[in-house]
């Protein structure tokens, strides 16, 4: 839900909500969304090509750290688009990606987010 806070703060147009609970949507749509998919479906990437009117959407956020995920958030990229996985997947876990078609062919990009520390200030 955080995602969908931060894409509604900078003014996202278009803000799809990935999850597989359709019990979330509700709050996704009160904090944001304009658009809610369930993630659990085999044709979500559609879904949201679909959704965007284009091959795919200038951001993704995995927040689930499940390698399908990964690979579901980095197929939904469209061009120059930019993937965020905030979840950590378990060491050793690996996730496919077409680098060849999410590089050279779509410009789009990779981020992996680690959580950082922070202190409150007394």
């Amino acid at each position: 839900m955080g995602a969908v806070m931060a894409a509604n703060i900078r003014g996202g147009s278009l803000i799809i909500a990935v999850d597989p609970q359709s019990r979330r949507w509700e709050m996704a749509k009160k904090l944001g969304a304009t658009h809610a998919v369930v993630g659990s479906d085999e044709d979500v990437v559609a879904q949201i090509q679909k959704t965007s009117g284009s091959n795919g959407v200038d951001y993704t956020v995995d927040r689930a750290g499940i390698p399908q995920v990964v690979e579901k958030a980095l197929d939904c990229l469209g061009t120059r688009g930019k993937a965020a996985t905030v979840g950590t997947p378990a060491p050793g876990k690996r996730a496919g990606v077409d680098v060849c078609l999410l590089i050279w062919s779509w410009g789009a990009s990779a981020l992996g987010v680690a959580k950082a520390t922070s202190f409150q200030e007394r």
